[in-house]
């Protein structure tokens, strides 16, 4: 898994497949999820920070891609140890 935060767009992209991208899951106008034609999740796209998701939109997301959590919880260390 590798996570980026990119200042230009204010994103997290979090890449954990190595595949092409078949399609793109829209959570919500804050969360994208980038699939692979085999069903893999590629990526993440986040634009807003894990605590700001609301519950409604975290539940969507790990709800249909379950390896999002460690995705989140790895985001969160990561803007932990930054604050």
């Amino acid at each position: 898994m590798e996570i980026c935060y990119s200042t230009d767009v204010e994103a997290f992209c979090v890449t954990m497949g190595q595949g092409e991208i078949a399609r793109t899951a829209h959570i919500s106008d804050d969360v994208m999820v980038d699939v692979e034609s085999d069903g893999t999740v590629h990526g993440f796209e986040l634009l807003c920070t894990p605590g700001s998701l609301t519950d409604e939109e975290r539940a969507g997301l790990v709800g249909r891609f379950p390896v999002a959590a460690e995705a989140l919880a790895a985001i969160e260390r990561l803007t932990r140890l930054s604050g």
